[in-house]
């Protein structure tokens, strides 16, 4: 009885070991199911909020943006001497006196050199003193002359060229050349009234006014000043 059991026993342990293999593999496979489903899951991160409406706007680089447009240099005409040429200007003058036949220095210092004419000099008399008295009675002292420049505001002397104008309108560089105490002189930008004024010195030459009523004025201011006569 005793040999038969043993081979039963061997028998029935080597049908259970197959099983009990097979239950451990499905037991190992349940837990790494068990332990992957009880793994936190992977958190995804949360959509930025929107920027508040009165949040200030990013700029872009300076290097995005478009530079300003160069602005365009302003022409400055230039007179034939190089010097450049201010635009025109009025003002008003207090005669202090009269210097010469077409020189006025005001009450406040400037000197006002009569544009386009030319009147004798101090050292040429009669002539200087007779234009400088004709001059006098257009612009006695303490009268207000309004005056305008021209292209050219000064000359080399510091004194303002201008048209000087009377307080009843006329214009004394032409009442000058009308009585024909004065001659044109022209130098280049100033020729606002060239035409005009050559017309009127013309006209009082023809009809031997002021100066040219004498014989003896033959020496012109600007070839007296040259030492030519």
């Amino acid at each position: 009885m005793t040999t038969l059991r043993r081979p039963r026993r061997l028998c029935a342990a080597a049908l259970l070991a197959p099983l009990l293999v097979l239950g451990c593999r499905r037991g190992a496979e349940r837990a790494d199911t068990a332990a992957a489903h009880a793994q936190p899951p992977v958190a995804t991160p949360a959509p930025a909020a929107p920027a508040p409406a009165d949040s200030p706007r990013v700029r872009p680089p300076a290097a995005a943006r478009r530079p300003p447009a160069p602005s365009r240099p302003s022409k400055t005409p230039r007179t034939s001497a190089g010097t450049v040429a201010r635009a025109d200007t009025a003002g008003r003058c207090t005669v202090d006196r009269v210097t010469d036949g077409d020189t006025v220095r005001c009450a406040d210092g400037r000197r006002i050199r009569l544009l386009l004419i030319d009147a004798p000099e101090m050292d040429q008399p009669p002539f200087g003193q007779r234009a400088r008295r004709e001059l006098s009675r257009l612009l006695p002292e303490r009268s207000v002359a309004r005056y305008e420049t021209d292209r050219q505001r000064q000359d080399r002397y510091g004194r303002t060229l201008a048209y000087v104008y009377l307080p009843d309108g006329r214009m004394a560089n032409e009442e000058m050349l009308r009585s024909g105490h004065a001659v044109v002189l022209y130098y280049k930008p100033n020729d606002r009234h060239l035409q005009r004024f050559t017309a009127v010195a013309d006209s009082a030459r023809r009809q031997r006014r002021g100066l040219f009523a004498d014989t003896t004025f033959r020496c012109m201011p600007s070839a007296h000043r040259r030492k030519e006569c």
